[in-house]
């Protein structure tokens, strides 16, 4: 039984980072992310952190990924209320997919996700800052998964 679970959490990863690709390019080209992207992330999230649970025979994949999921979503709301012209609604739901992704791993690997958004994203800031285009929006999708997926290679074993 426990190699069908194993089966099934890694078509979840491949499924995941086919998500990932779809997203990041419609955000590149709409700036915005449709709510069935996050329908979609988060019910590929759940059931990644349920395989996770039946893996390891234990409950905290799921409990460290739902902290992940409130605690992102969080952390991402109030910047969002800080900045919302720009840092849009999208953002932070899918800030949320990611904790809940990436927190199946554990709890601080969903925050070291979503703040490593924000790294990723500076030099491309830094460069729009500069060549003085204010008016450009930034997606952020990309750089947010960038962040996602290089944290989930690291931690995941």
């Amino acid at each position: 039984m426990p190699e069908v679970f194993q089966i099934f959490y890694w078509i979840l990863v491949w499924a995941f980072l086919i998500y990932s690709v779809l997203v990041s390019v419609f955000d590149l080209r709409t700036r915005r992310i449709d709510n069935r992207f996050i329908g979609a992330g988060l019910i590929i999230g759940f059931f990644l952190a349920i395989s996770r649970c039946v893996l390891l025979g234990t409950v905290v994949p799921l409990l460290s990924a739902l902290a992940g999921f409130l605690v992102c979503f969080g952390i991402y709301f109030l910047i969002h209320l800080l900045r919302s012209e720009q840092f849009g609604a999208g953002d932070v739901k899918l800030a949320a997919v990611v904790g809940l992704f990436v927190g199946s791993l554990g709890f601080a690997e969903s925050i070291i996700a979503v703040l490593g958004g924000f790294v990723f994203a500076l030099p491309a800031a830094i460069y729009y800052l500069f060549t003085g285009d204010r008016t450009f929006k930034l997606p952020f999708a990309p750089f947010l998964l960038g962040s996602c997926w290089l944290v989930f290679t690291l931690y995941s074993n």
